[in-house]
């Protein structure tokens, strides 16, 4: 096991379930598929092609990654061109 499994494991992270769930969320989630659904199961969030009259190609995001991560990238690309609204529960 490599040193970063280990620390993995130490934490209480058991990353072959974690692989074995990860593997399981395609077969769970295709009964919701329809058209405007975009892309792929990722890692961090799911596109969906919504019509807003007034909006050019907008696309909602259904998000687990954090509003901290859009302003690390904002902030390391110098831009802050896109919008997002981040609901925290």
């Amino acid at each position: 096991m490599s040193d970063r499994l280990k620390a993995y494991a130490r934490a209480g992270v058991d990353v072959d379930l974690g692989n074995k769930v990860k593997a399981g969320i395609p077969a769970l989630v295709q009964s919701a598929n329809r058209p405007e659904v975009l892309g792929k199961v990722g890692g961090f969030g799911g596109l969906f092609s919504a019509k807003f009259p007034k909006m050019r190609d907008p696309v909602l995001v259904a998000s687990i990654a954090s509003l901290f991560l859009r302003l690390g990238e904002g902030i390391s690309s110098g831009t802050f061109t896109t919008k997002s609204i981040e609901q925290v529960t």
